[in-house]
C-alpha cells in the first residue's frame, strides 16, 4: 500500500527552487503535457499522492482527465510542497533500485544529488536524466 503524503498547498509559489514545489498546470516531465492533463499512469508518485489525497481513486481521475475537468477537483489547485516527498528520495536505498524501474528514480522522475555533483547540494531532488531524456525526446 502507498502512503498518502500530506501535501501542503499554498496560493503563491515561495521563493524556492522548482523541485521543492509544483502545480497541476506544470509540465509533466513523464508525458510533456500537464500534470492536471495526465492519466494517473503518468503521473510521477509525487503527483500522484496528491490526486490521492484528495480521495478521487485512478478511475476517476482518468475520467475527470478525460472530460476537461481535472483542473476544478479540489485540493489540486495551487502550489504543492514536496517537503515529504523529499524526504522519501533521500531515504531510497539506491544500492538496491527494483528491477523493473530506473534505478536513479526508482520510475518517479525524481533522484537526488547523493554527493551534491549536479545540484552542488547533498540530497537535493533533481529531475532524473531518464525524465529529461524523455523530455527532449518529445520536444520539451
Amino acid at each position: 500500500m502507498t502512503a498518502v503524503l500530506s501535501v501542503p498547498v499554498q496560493d503563491e509559489r515561495p521563493d524556492t527552487d522548482d523541485l521543492t514545489w509544483f502545480r497541476f498546470g506544470d509540465i509533466n516531465p513523464m508525458t510533456g503535457a500537464p500534470y492536471v492533463a495526465s492519466r494517473f499512469a503518468e503521473l510521477p508518485a509525487y503527483a500522484a499522492n496528491v490526486v490521492r489525497g484528495t480521495r478521487l481513486s485512478p478511475e476517476q481521475w482518468d475520467a475527470l482527465v478525460a472530460a476537461g475537468g481535472a483542473s476544478a477537483v479540489p485540493g489540486i489547485g495551487g502550489w504543492h510542497a514536496l517537503a515529504g516527498w523529499r524526504a522519501e528520495v533521500n531515504s531510497r536505498d539506491y544500492d538496491n533500485p527494483p528491477a523493473d524501474v530506473c534505478g536513479d528514480c526508482f520510475g518517479t522522475c525524481v533522484t537526488a544529488d547523493i554527493d551534491g555533483s549536479i545540484t552542488g547540494t547533498v540530497g537535493e531532488p533533481f529531475l532524473c536524466f531518464c525524465a529529461q531524456g524523455a523530455l527532449a525526446q518529445v520536444g520539451r
